[in-house]
C-alpha cells in the first residue's frame, strides 16, 4: 500500500495493540512539519515502510497550490531518523513540461540524489529513468503520474532495465479494483513489488488529480542552501 492520507493516522488509538496484518504496510508522504517525526512516525512506526519526500530542487507544476518548503539539512536530518526506526526513505521526483532537459540539469538531480542517499528513487518520467539506470544502482518505483494501465505499458518502462532497479509500481484509481490486471503483473513480474494507492478518494477522471497525487512531490523548484 502507498500514500495513505495524514488524517486517518489522527483518527488511531495510539495506545491499541497495533494490527499485525498491517504491519509495515503503509507509505505516507512527509509535510515539512516540525512534529512530524514525534506525532507521526514514532506512534506508527509498526505500520509505516516508507516515508516519501521531495528533494529541495525539483520542478513540477507552477500553480500547485500548496509547496513543501524545508532545507536539504532538514531533509537529510529526517532521512537519518528514519533509518534508525528502519524505515526506507523515498525520494520523489515528479516533472512536469520538462522534454529535453539538459546535461546539468540531469546531473544536479544525481548530485542531490547522492546527497540524501535514498532507499529507493520514485520517477514520473522516462527522462528521471533513463538517467538512473545509466548512472546509478539506486532501486527505482514508478510513480502513479505515469498512469500505467496495462501490461504493455508497463513493460515499455522495464524492457531496457537489464539491471532490474525498477522494483516497485504504484496501481492507481484506474486498476486498484481491477483483481485481474493485479493477478496478471504479479504472475509476469514477480519480483515487482506493487504498492495500492488507497487514498485517491476523487472521483474516477477528476481534472485535479495530478495535484491531488503530487501534492506532497511538489517543490519551489529552486535549490535551497543545504547549511541552512
Amino acid at each position: 500500500m502507498n500514500h495513505i492520507e495524514m488524517p486517518i493516522w489522527n483518527k488511531m488509538n495510539h495506545n491499541k495493540p497495533y494490527k499485525k496484518k498491517f504491519y509495515k504496510k503503509f507509505s505516507i508522504g512527509y509535510n515539512g512539519k516540525r512534529n512530524f517525526f514525534n506525532e507521526i512516525i514514532i506512534p506508527f512506526r509498526n505500520y509505516i515502510s516508507s516515508v516519501y519526500a521531495v528533494p529541495p530542487f525539483s520542478s513540477g507544476i507552477s500553480n500547485a497550490r500548496w509547496a513543501l518548503n524545508v532545507s536539504a539539512k532538514k531533509l537529510l536530518e529526517l532521512r537519518m531518523k528514519l533509518k534508525e526506526e528502519k524505515i526506507k526513505f523515498n525520494l520523489i521526483y515528479n516533472f512536469d513540461g520538462i522534454a529535453c532537459p539538459d546535461d546539468s540539469f540531469i546531473n544536479k538531480l544525481l548530485l542531490i540524489t547522492d546527497f540524501f542517499k535514498p532507499d529507493i528513487v520514485t520517477f514520473s518520467n522516462t527522462f528521471v529513468l533513463d538517467a538512473f539506470i545509466k548512472n546509478t544502482n539506486y532501486k527505482l518505483n514508478i510513480s502513479v503520474i505515469h498512469d500505467i494501465n496495462t501490461i504493455n505499458q508497463l513493460e515499455m518502462l522495464i524492457e531496457n532495465d537489464k539491471d532490474k532497479q525498477i522494483t516497485s509500481y504504484n496501481i492507481g484509481r484506474r486498476k486498484t479494483y481491477n483483481l485481474q490486471y493485479i493477478k496478471s503483473i504479479r504472475e509476469k513480474y514477480p519480483d515487482l513489488n506493487l504498492k495500492l494507492m488507497v487514498n485517491e478518494g476523487c472521483i474516477f477522471e477528476c481534472p485535479d488529480q495530478i495535484f491531488h497525487s503530487c501534492s506532497l512531490t511538489i517543490s519551489r523548484g529552486n535549490i535551497q542552501n543545504a547549511e541552512k
